[in-house]
């Protein structure tokens, strides 16, 4: 059964490390959200 929490979470359909060091990762994400609308080049630290 799904919850709310199930269906506002982001689907990851693609994910490319920019950069990646023990003090920093960034990376680089193509993103489908809840409503359906995708996100290329979204960036997560």
């Amino acid at each position: 059964m799904k919850t709310d929490k199930d269906t506002m979470e982001w689907e990851v359909l693609e994910s490319e490390y920019l950069y990646k060091r023990p003090w920093l990762t960034a990376r680089r994400e193509h993103v489908k959200l809840p409503t359906g609308a995708e996100i290329r080049g979204f960036t997560k630290q």
